[in-house]
């Protein structure tokens, strides 16, 4: 008996072992898979290649930073080329002193930009500098560019993109959808097309009339409707242009680069650190997609970042901004010289509804566009015309229904005595 009890004991090790070779990660093999890229050849190269991937670099040098970004760029496009040379998607490398009239033809203000070429139609990455973002990113941008809403099922999905969303309600074959097909190669993957022929489907969708077009923005509980129809392309340009941004975003690693960028010239962020599952996090999360839901749209946007997703960099972040990240943390930052000014969130626990604290965030955003809370060294502004204002991120506590926003915290109010709680999203 002890001797069948040893055997089965060694043959479950020996599966964990044998299993364990299926869950290693990949490294390079070696081999430059690059294609060199010149300005003479490009066009014909791209038109002629369904997917085409370009790193646009310096040559190396000695100087240890530029070999060290060097490095992590050429490492993550070869890993990237090792796998997905055989799915048909080429790589290439541009050399940006020797093509300095293609650098300039396609837009490139920095070596190590990484433009991805889907049937001719150009899209910049700006995400993670890793393999595995990379590769998400470009089956991403092979996704189709409109997507239908036929069935129920396809709201389910459709509900669990988190990006903005364009819907339109088309005839097939109308002038409409072609110019929304048309505004969709320019804005894919970043806003999400779809379109809806049936008329029982846009009644769910709440598209009464053919040629309705609607955004619906993250965390936003109401869609906003394009007020031409017909709409042209230039129309739905401007609609995006003036109306995509969501008031919350969630960071993540295909835009990284696009949402947070520093340098000279770089804006300030409004960054929400939250752990959603967090005993402190989840109630201040779901706080934020309250305060989502319920604000009009405005020109700052709340970058939601969950740290668990940037282990390597949250000692970065505590260090710099001096914050805890094990608790929520809600500031402006400004990345160019990382000054920051922080929302005092322990207040939030003090108001007893979610009409106080929705109004308590919207004050202290009030404060950001007024000038009174700010990190550009400058000094605050003050109140005029007798109003006082008061910042959010002072000790003072807003009085209840102060700067309220009308009907969507009404609607907040509403909520707050029917369920007693904030309810996720989507209930």
């Amino acid at each position: 008996m002890m001797k069948m009890s040893t055997s089965v004991v060694f043959l479950m090790f020996l599966g964990v072992c044998v299993a364990q070779d299926h869950f290693w990660y990949p490294s390079q093999d070696g081999k430059d898979r690059l294609l060199p890229l010149r300005s003479s050849e490009f066009s014909d190269t791209i038109q002629n290649t369904p997917v085409a991937v370009v790193l646009y670099s310096l040559p190396q040098t000695d100087d240890p930073l530029q070999a060290h970004m060097y490095s992590i760029n050429n490492n993550m496009i070869q890993l990237a080329a090792q796998f997905l040379e055989l799915k048909g998607v080429k790589f290439f490398k541009v050399n940006m002193v020797e093509n300095m009239d293609l650098v300039k033809q396609e837009g490139v203000s920095a070596a190590g930009a990484v433009h991805v070429y889907v049937n001719g139609r150009k899209i910049v990455y700006n995400g993670y500098r890793s393999a595995e973002s990379l590769m998400a990113f470009i089956q991403r941008a092979e996704s189709p560019i409109v997507e239908s809403l036929n069935v129920k099922q396809d709201k389910k999905v459709f509900d669990k993109v988190e990006n903005s969303k364009l819907v339109g309600y088309f005839n097939p074959a109308s002038p409409q959808l072609a110019a929304f097909e048309a505004a969709a190669k320019v804005h894919h993957p970043s806003v999400s097309f779809y379109t809806v022929a049936d008329p029982l489907m846009a009644k769910h969708m709440k598209l009464s009339v053919p040629g309705s077009i609607q955004i619906r923005r993250p965390y936003e509980k109401q869609a906003e409707l394009l007020p031409q129809n017909p709409a042209t392309e230039e129309d739905i340009h401007n609609f995006l242009a003036a109306r995509s941004k969501p008031l919350l975003q969630k960071l993540s690693f295909h835009d990284l680069h696009s949402v947070w960028h520093s340098g000279e010239g770089a804006p300030a962020y409004v960054i929400a650190f939250v752990q959603p599952k967090s005993p402190l996090g989840g109630p201040f999360y779901k706080t934020l997609k309250k305060l989502a839901r319920y604000s009009s749209p405005g020109d700052q946007t709340i970058t939601l970042i969950e740290p668990d997703m940037f282990p390597f960099l949250n000692s970065h972040w505590e260090r710099t901004f001096n914050i805890n990240l094990q608790e929520p943390s809600l500031g402006l930052v400004n990345v160019t010289d990382n000054n920051s000014s922080w929302f005092d969130v322990s207040q939030l626990s003090q108001l007893t509804t979610d009409v106080e604290k929705i109004a308590s965030l919207q004050l202290w955003l009030e404060d950001i566009f007024s000038g009174v809370v700010r990190v550009d060294g400058l000094p605050p502004a003050t109140a005029q015309q007798g109003e006082n204002v008061e910042s959010a991120s002072s000790e003072q506590q807003p009085n209840e229904g102060t700067e309220q926003e009308g009907q969507g915290q009404e609607n907040a109010q509403a909520e707050d005595q029917a369920e007693g709680e904030v309810q996720s999203e989507g209930q």
